[in-house]
């Protein structure tokens, strides 16, 4: 310098830890510990020196920029990726996510397909893969350098999240999606269901869902077998249906029920057979031991 002007140079090696933007402040302080107004300056860390933008670590037309030009700078200097990418451990590289993923399922699984993560921007042999899908808990499946796979023993009707995570050098990236298994037919048949006479010509019938719909209860069916030998079918539409009046019956008459329930996957079990009858017409009591109705209460034979 001269008698108005000095320089100092200051040196100092960054760390990978300390990659971003630092301010530095700097003032002159004589002999009489008196400081002058302090100047500051802001340093970026990752750049190619303190002025330049920081290197963008992804490739251009096929090629790896980011190898080619950190191997000719400062060990002091760091790449970094564009969005989607990952810095590899050498600090030199890009690892890409798993590319143009797709899902497929079926009612108890889940396929995945995708293209071969890149390191910027090429095909590399070396990439294993992983595939996690996960709803109450997770599950994982080591693939190796396959680019499919295909995760089995699934819950129907269930919305899993599932990942395809790409592996290089200590490095990883991931291509997750949302997929719904299909739906399947109920597990098990309707429950708590009960019969009771309405009148003497109708019974009604009510029930509640299964307890493992396996998807959106779109109906029920009713078989329906009569005391003199005589059956039918009734299909209801509508996941609403909780009970049915069962009419066009003669007084007394006895029937047996059994619901099954029926999503789009299919028609799931029938229940076991429940039975009912209708009451007598007013004026008449039923007799246990006649199986039908009299117009006198003879108690001792046990009529109702």
């Amino acid at each position: 310098g001269n008698s108005s002007q000095w320089y100092i140079n200051v040196s100092w090696t960054p760390s990978n830890t300390q990659l971003g933007p630092h301010i530095f402040c700097y003032a002159a302080v004589d002999r009489l510990q008196r400081m002058s107004t302090s100047q500051c300056l802001v340093l970026s860390v990752g750049t190619v020196d303190i002025y330049a933008s920081v290197i963008n670590c992804s490739s251009n037309n096929g090629h790896g920029p980011c190898g080619q030009i950190c191997n000719q700078l400062p060990k002091t200097v760091y790449c970094t990726c564009e969005p989607g990418f990952t810095l590899l451990e050498d600090h030199l590289h890009c690892l890409g996510i798993p590319r143009d993923l797709k899902l497929t399922a079926t009612q108890s699984s889940i396929e995945a397909n995708w293209n071969p993560a890149l390191i910027d921007e090429l095909a590399i042999a070396n990439i294993t893969y992983k595939l996690t899908c996960s709803s109450n808990y997770d599950l994982m499946k080591d693939v190796g350098t396959s680019t499919t796979a295909t995760m089995v023993n699934l819950t129907s009707f269930t919305n899993y999240s599932c990942c395809v995570r790409a592996y290089s050098v200590q490095s990883q990236s991931q291509a997750c999606g949302t997929i719904q298994t299909l739906e399947d037919a109920p597990s098990d048949p309707p429950r708590y269901i009960h019969i009771a006479p309405f009148g003497s010509s109708s019974v009604t019938i009510h029930w509640y869902p299964p307890l493992q719909p396996n998807g959106m209860i779109i109906g029920s069916n009713i078989y329906v077998n009569y005391s003199n030998g005589t059956n039918h079918s009734i299909k209801l539409t509508g996941g609403n249906y909780i009970s049915y009046l069962l009419g066009n019956m003669q007084p007394a008459q006895e029937v047996g029920v059994q619901i099954s329930s029926f999503t789009n996957g299919g028609e799931g079990p029938r229940s076991i057979l429940y039975e009912g009858r209708t009451n007598c017409a007013r004026g008449t009591y039923y007799s246990r031991s006649l199986k039908r109705c009299t117009s006198q209460c003879g108690c001792g034979e046990g009529q109702v």
